[in-house]
């Protein structure tokens, strides 16, 4: 992967590898079709194709499926708890905004 990404420009997407995953079929036959029929590189293809792609491959380079070590817990458990507020903020507008509507009262609510 890191040798790929160093000439991204001239590196081709390739398949995702038969590494355990429940999803390997679809990516290759789905997602990436016609990015391996065009023969993209990592700067050719679609952006949101090669953002998901990139990560896809990580987990790949980290035997994800066989050990389930994700790379990125540390900086999904960060990102939630920072969110955690603003979460409970938004749980608590909905609700109210469901109770109201059940009451008989209109259903916009200012989620600010």
């Amino acid at each position: 992967l890191d040798r790929e990404l160093r000439d991204a420009a001239h590196s081709k997407l390739t398949p995702i590898d038969e590494d355990g995953g429940p999803d390997v079929q679809e990516w290759n036959e789905v997602f990436l079709k016609e990015a391996l029929g065009r023969g993209d590189t990592w700067l050719s293809a679609p952006w949101l194709l090669t953002e998901f792609y990139f990560y896809r491959r990580v987990l790949c380079a980290f035997r994800y499926w066989e050990t389930k070590h994700d790379p990125f817990e540390m900086q999904k458990r960060l990102g939630l708890s920072t969110a955690l507020p603003a979460i409970e903020q938004l749980a608590n507008k909905t609700h109210n905004s469901c109770a109201h509507t059940e009451a008989g009262g209109h259903s916009a609510v200012d989620v600010r």
